[in-house]
C-alpha cells in the first residue's frame, strides 16, 4: 500500500523551455511560480520531495535538488537523475507545466495504483506520462535507454510494465501542459484570481 511516508515526489524542473523562451518553473500564475502551485499540491502526498533541475535557483524553494545525470536528454533523463535519488521505491514524478495539478488528482492515481509498475492517466487513449508514478526498479532500463541514446519517453513507458487509469473526466483540465506563451496567456485568461 502506498502511503504518504513511503512516497517521494519527483518535480522536473530541468527542461529547456525552448518552446516558451524562459523557464516555465519560475512563471507566475495567482501570485505563485508554477512549482509553488505544484509543490503545495504534492506535500499532502509524500515524504520527501525532489526538484530534478540543472539551475540551482531551484534550491530557493527549500528542498532538494539534482541534476540530470544525462545531459541533453530530456524527461527520460530527469526521471532517471530522480529515481537514483529517490530512496523510496515508487515515486510520483511531476512536470513543472502542469500548474493547475490538485492533491485530489494525484491521491486519486495513488490510490488507483494496484501494480507496483508505472502508472499513468490515458486521456483520450493517448498516454500522459505526468503525473505518473515510478517505481526505482526502472533505473537500470532507464540507464540502459539513455546509454543507447533512446530518449523517446512514451516508447520506454509502453517498453516497460505499466498500468493505464482513465483520467476522470473532472480532473482533465488540470493536466494542461503550459508549453508556449499561447498557452501562458490562455491559462491567466480562463483561471483568473
Amino acid at each position: 500500500m502506498i502511503t504518504k511516508e513511503n512516497l517521494t515526489v519527483i518535480l522536473l524542473a530541468g527542461g529547456k523551455s525552448n518552446r516558451m523562451g524562459e523557464d516555465k518553473g519560475f512563471l507566475t500564475f495567482r501570485g505563485k511560480t508554477f512549482c509553488e502551485h505544484i509543490i503545495a499540491a504534492a506535500l499532502p502526498c509524500c515524504n520527501e520531495l525532489i526538484i530534478v533541475a540543472n539551475d540551482q535557483r531551484y534550491s530557493q524553494f527549500g528542498y532538494k535538488v539534482v541534476s540530470d545525470n544525462y545531459k541533453n536528454a530530456g524527461p527520460l533523463a530527469g526521471i532517471e537523475a530522480g529515481l537514483t535519488a529517490s530512496e523510496s521505491e515508487l515515486n510520483l514524478i511531476l512536470s513543472c507545466d502542469n500548474p493547475l495539478i490538485s492533491t485530489d488528482l494525484l491521491k486519486n492515481m495513488i490510490e488507483n495504483n494496484k501494480t507496483g509498475h508505472i502508472s499513468i492517466f490515458t486521456n483520450n487513449k493517448q498516454i500522459q506520462p505526468f503525473p505518473g508514478l515510478y517505481p526505482s526498479l526502472l533505473i537500470g532500463a532507464l540507464s540502459k535507454a539513455l546509454d543507447k541514446g533512446n530518449n523517446k519517453l512514451i516508447q520506454f513507458i509502453k517498453d516497460q510494465k505499466h498500468q493505464q487509469l482513465t483520467l476522470p473526466d473532472s480532473f482533465k483540465h488540470q493536466i494542461i501542459n503550459i508549453n508556449h506563451k499561447t498557452d501562458y496567456k490562455k491559462l491567466k485568461n480562463e483561471y483568473k484570481d
